[in-house]
């Protein structure tokens, strides 16, 4: 038998085969560095997504959005330490209210007692 090919082979022109080439993940989680927010105004992002920026001059943040139709918008965060806060220690709690240990275990030994006098 001859080995010869097909020319007439189907071939679906609709299907288009996976390469890991042509595979790009989303990169809208990247933080991108710039420096001066002239950068971040000419760099451009595509319908409907955001990007992240950083000055590293500035120490500033910039969130670049492009809605639906490609007009885009800038905001911009300054970049600031938070301290981290001190537990409070407010202990200016009124304790005229509530009895020490000794306080109750005093009343448990007499309530004892008078438990021990009415069963004999």
């Amino acid at each position: 038998m001859a080995n010869f090919i097909n020319p007439y082979a189907y071939q679906n022109p609709y299907q288009q085969a996976f390469s890991p080439q042509n595979y790009q993940p989303n990169s809208d989680a990247e933080i991108v560095y710039v420096r001066g927010d002239e950068m971040v105004k000419n760099y451009l992002v595509a319908p409907g997504h955001s990007k992240t920026f950083f000055d590293v001059e500035a120490q500033t943040y910039y969130l670049k959005s492009a809605d639906a139709s490609g007009i885009p918008s800038v905001a911009r965060f300054p970049r600031e330490n938070i301290p981290e806060k001190a537990p409070k220690n407010d202990f200016n709690v009124d304790l005229s209210n509530y009895v020490t240990k000794d306080e109750l275990r005093a009343e448990i030994k007499k309530i004892a007692k008078k438990e021990v006098s009415k069963d004999e």
